[in-house]
C-alpha cells in the first residue's frame, strides 16, 4: 500500500472490477458459450481443443505443459474428447512411437460454434456501452496488456499460445520481458 490513501482505494477499485468481469467471463460467458454450442465439453476439455486448434501435432506432454495440468489429468482428458470424436491421436512425423493430437472435423466443428456463441455473448455484454466507449475500452485493455507484458512472461499469460507462444496472439504487438527457451519465469 502506498501513502496515498486515494491511490490505494483506486487500486482497489481496479482490481475489484478486474476480478467482477473476469468473474463474469469465466463463470458465465464462457460456460453459457460452452452449453449453448450443443456438445458437453467441460472447461478443461474446451481449454484443450482451443490450444490445439492454435498448436496442432501437439504432443500430449507439451499440452499439459503449456495448459498447466498434470500428465494423467491430460491423458483423461484426451481420453474423453477422443471418445466424443472431438480430437485424435495420430502418429508422430518424427517419431513413430510417439503421438500428436488433432481436431476431427467434429472438433472443429464445435468450436466454430463455441466462437460465435462466445462472440455473441461479448457482443450483448458491450451493447450497453457507446462506441466511443468500446474504442476507448479496446486503449485501456492494450495499455494494461503492454504492462502485463513487460513484467511477467509471455508463457503465462496466454491460454492460446501457453508455453509455445503463437507469433498472431494479441500479446505479440507489445515488447516484452522475453526469457531463455525452457527457462521457467520469475
Amino acid at each position: 500500500m502506498s501513502q496515498d490513501p486515494e491511490s490505494d482505494s483506486q487500486e482497489f477499485a481496479t482490481g475489484g472490477y478486474l476480478h467482477i468481469l473476469t468473474h463474469l467471463y469465466e463463470r458465465v460467458i464462457v460456460p453459457e458459450a460452452l452449453a449453448k454450442s450443443g456438445n458437453s465439453v467441460s472447461r478443461p476439455q474446451f481449454e484443450v481443443l482451443l490450444y490445439i486448434q492454435h498448436h496442432p501435432h501437439t504432443r500430449p506432454s507439451e499440452t499439459a505443459r503449456a495448459l498447466g495440468v498434470s500428465a494423467p489429468t491430460m491423458t483423461a482428458i484426451i481420453q474423453r474428447l477422443e471418445a466424443k470424436g472431438l480430437l485424435a491421436k495420430v502418429p508422430a512425423s518424427s517419431d513413430q512411437r510417439a503421438v500428436t493430437l488433432q481436431l476431427t472435423e467434429a472438433g472443429v466443428q464445435l468450436l466454430a460454434a463455441i466462437e460465435q456463441e462466445h462472440t455473441q455473448a461479448l457482443g450483448t455484454l458491450v451493447a450497453g456501452i457507446t462506441a466511443a466507449q468500446r474504442q476507448e475500452l479496446v486503449q485501456l485493455l492494450k495499455a494494461l496488456l503492454a504492462a502485463a507484458a513487460q513484467t511477467h512472461d509471455r508463457r503465462q499469460l496466454c491460454l492460446l499460445c501457453g508455453n509455445a507462444h503463437h507469433p498472431g496472439c494479441v500479446l505479440s504487438q507489445f515488447p516484452a520481458q522475453e526469457y531463455p527457451k525452457g527457462a521457467d519465469a520469475p
